[in-house]
This record gives structure tokens, sequence and C-alpha cells, in this order.
């Protein structure tokens, strides 16, 4: 990481910073910014690239710190490690760490979130039913609002509606099934 003594300001290296955390999980560098890079600092493809991995592993290595503090991203450079660097870049990595963090995390792939919920009682006419018997069935039409996380950093979850319908019989193994979590979920909080 030495190279990046060869930057001709603080502004430079904020740059090849957030350019390395943007492009972290890229295989491939953009062309067009790692060229940017290599004439920035004046060094050759090789260093250039050497330069991305260790910028990678440092940037995760700081994102899994439980501090954002200075001090906390200090620790991790190797003894005997230029000390203005090291400071500089302890700086400026502890500066991004909460907006990396956020990032970070709004970019993991996980299970929709529950948003809300409508519902509606339908009442179907029954082919197969006898005339004596009543001629409508009730079930309940529900729409459940989803939020299903985005698989890209930066990119905003995407709202989704399910509908499906529900006779009497299947609505009350549901909410038998449901009261079962409740139960489970207010024992465990206590």
């Amino acid at each position: 990481m030495e190279v990046l003594l060869g930057a001709p300001n603080r502004a430079a290296l904020d740059n090849i910073l957030d350019e390395t955390f943007t492009h972290r999980h890229d295989r491939d560098f953009p062309a067009e910014k790692f060229q940017r890079i290599q004439d920035t600092l004046k060094i050759s493809q090789e260093q250039a690239m050497n330069l991305r991995r260790t910028l990678t592993t440092f940037i995760q290595q700081c994102l899994s710190l439980p501090s954002f503090e200075k001090e906390a991203v200090q620790t991790l450079f190797p003894s005997g490690f230029h000390p203005q660097l090291q400071n500089l870049l302890s700086a400026l990595v502890a500066s991004k760490l909460p907006s990396w963090r956020e990032a970070s995390l709004a970019g993991v792939v996980g299970l929709p979130k529950y948003r809300g919920v409508e519902w509606s009682i339908n009442l179907k006419s029954a082919s197969n039913a006898a005339p004596a018997q009543g001629s409508s069935v009730p079930s309940a039409v529900v729409r459940l609002q989803l939020e299903k996380p985005s698989g890209r950093v930066g990119s905003r979850a995407q709202q989704e509606e399910v509908v499906f319908e529900l006779s009497p019989g299947p609505l009350q193994v549901m909410l038998e099934g449901l009261g079962k979590i409740k139960d489970q979920l207010q024992s465990i909080a206590g």
C-alpha cells in the first residue's frame, strides 16, 4: 500500500479508496478507472493490480471492525508501515466506514420483508353445491405487500404484492400457525 505515497493529494487517495470500495466485488476493475489510478500514482499495471487486491482486503477487514474509530483502523496496519500514510489512511477510512457499512448491509441479499396486508371477502358461486345448501362460498382475498432486497449494493429494494385466496378451512390452519409463531417469539423475548 505504500505506493499510495505517490498520490498527489488527499482527494486522490479519497477517490482511490471510494473506487476500490465500489468495485470490491467486481471481478475486473473498470479499465478507465484502473488506468486513472496507474496514472495518478505513476505505477505499473502489476503494482496497480497488487494495490487493488491489498486495498480490497484492507477495506473488507475495516468493514468487520466493531468500531468506526481511527484507532481501530490503525490496528490493521503491519508494524513498520509508513506512519504518515498510516495516519492519513486511518483517518480517511474511519470517516468512510459508517456509510460503507450501511451500503454493504443494504446490499446483503436476504429474505423479503413484510410491509403490509390488505384483504377483502369474496362470495363465490359454488356450481357443484346443491341448491338447498346455498349457492355461495365465502373466501378471503389477501394482498400481502413485501419488500424484496436487491442483489446489488446501492440498488433499491423492490416492492412486490402477493395475492392469494383463502377459504375458511385453510385460513383457520394459517391463523393457528401464526398463533404458534407469535407464542414462540413472545417466549423467547421474555
